[in-house]
């Protein structure tokens, strides 16, 4: 008896024109997730500024006048010496632009107001809310919340998706999505403006979630190679599989806290921010493209071990590189981000193919979690190097890669290997093993 799924399938095809149509219109909704995730990097960027609230009598001359006479000189991390971002003279009672001995019966104080440096960027939410000093931890956390909704999105259209259909849920997730991002332009504040944001990512997800099931319940070759199987794989069960899993949950973890950490901060690289992220954004493409070829050919865990422990490694090497040489630092820390974007890829298609059908979406959900969160906890990265080393940055990241490596090895290969479909089956292997 045919059932219903494989009669549809049978009159619509597994690969026509209609599958194509889908296909196109599903990569046009799906562009703007790239562009929202990542947006925070140009209205959020690393812009210079100092202390501003300039008395009547030193309207009229040059920032970098007025810096020199208001603003202390403090060193950096390098021992290079820069004007300070967070405080100023007291220069209320001295209006001596000659007065070279800035310290001269003058106190600090905290700055009160901002100016900022208008050469790269005209505008931006940094200089519409003064988010610097105390309040610059409040990009990151703007960051992770946008990431929570990732994460709430992905158990929520999930389900609608599931019991009211793929195209209303796109739908829907289109609109709230759309009408978000464009409501975020008029935010009279941050906390309206992160709120937004937080519904753009509920929306941009919902896309992303429903679409990704949509394609592949449309291509029936694919379904019923990866589902009919009955043979089992010895990895897909016992306490050694439940150990490979949990094993498997840090990995995404891992995967995905350095890919969004390493996308994030591409303004901290140093050198011109948008050539920064251009090359950051293009390394992608031979990545993905790559790993097309490579999973098909020599499997999943071999090329996810070795692109993991490329990164890790390219990471630890960014440490020891002066400050001066920019160019290498980047191109480093390129070659580091082309190898986690390659994990990244051959993660989802690993991910699935590591659990039994009755409970791979669970699996597969769960592990998202783990990713989820490790991409929640990214932003705060760029926290953590600027209050103790920037170098701790980089370190974490590599030192995470390579543990990750090392429960690579851990995981069994399962390209072209049969996995068990449902829990009977694998309690019966458990039985007889």
């Amino acid at each position: 008896m045919i059932s219903p799924r494989e009669d549809i399938t049978g009159i619509i095809g597994g690969a026509g024109p209609w599958q194509r149509k889908v296909f196109l219109l599903v990569l046009v909704a799906t562009l703007p997730n790239a562009w929202h995730i990542l947006v925070l990097t140009f209205l959020a960027p690393n812009i210079d500024h100092w202390c501003g609230g300039r008395p009547g009598v030193f309207h009229n001359i040059s920032a970098e006048e007025w810096k020199n006479f208001s603003v202390p000189l403090v060193a950096d991390e390098t021992g290079q010496q820069s004007y300070s971002k967070c405080w100023m003279f007291d220069v209320m009672n001295d209006t001596n632009l000659n007065n070279t001995d800035k310290a001269q019966n003058r106190s600090l104080h905290s700055c009160l107001v901002w100016e900022y440096d208008h050469s790269q960027y005209t505008s931006s939410v940094v200089e519409q809310w003064d988010l610097v000093c105390d309040n610059s931890w409040l990009i990151s956390l703007s960051q992770s919340l946008y990431m929570s909704g990732y994460l709430v999105s992905s158990f929520v259209t999930g389900q609608l998706s599931d019991r009211f259909g793929r195209r209303p849920i796109i739908l829907l997730s289109l609109s709230v999505g759309s009408l978000s991002g464009i409501l975020c332009v008029l935010s009279p504040s941050f906390i309206i403006f992160v709120i937004l944001r937080f519904f753009v990512a509920l929306g941009v997800t919902g896309i992303v979630t429903s679409s990704f099931v949509l394609l592949s319940e449309i291509d029936n070759g694919f379904q019923g190679k990866f589902y009919t199987s009955k043979k089992k794989h010895r990895y897909s069960h016992g306490l050694l599989g439940k150990i490979i899993r949990i094993f498997y949950h840090f990995i995404r973890f891992v995967i995905s806290f350095i890919f969004f950490g390493l996308s994030f901060n591409t303004n901290n690289l140093g050198g011109d921010p948008f050539l920064n992220f251009l090359i950051a954004g293009a390394v992608e493409f031979p990545s993905y493209l790559g790993t097309i070829f490579v999973v098909k050919r020599l499997g999943r865990k071999f090329p996810l071990l070795i692109s993991v422990i490329t990164a890790g490694v390219a990471l630890l090497l960014i440490i020891p590189i002066p400050y001066e040489l920019v160019w290498l630092q980047v191109t480093v820390a390129m070659i580091g981000k082309l190898a986690i974007t390659a994990a990244f890829a051959i993660v989802y298609v690993y991910s699935a193919e590591l659990f039994p059908t009755v409970v791979r979406n669970v699996g597969v959900g769960t592990s998202s979690t783990c990713a989820r969160i490790g991409s929640m906890l990214a932003p705060f990265v760029k926290e953590l190097g600027t209050a103790v080393d920037p170098a701790l940055s980089q370190g974490l990241f590599g030192a995470l890669c390579l543990l990750a490596g090392c429960l690579i090895l851990t995981l069994p290969e399962t390209h072209n290997k049969p996995i068990v479909d449902t829990l009977e089956e694998e309690k019966e292997e458990n039985a007889n093993s």
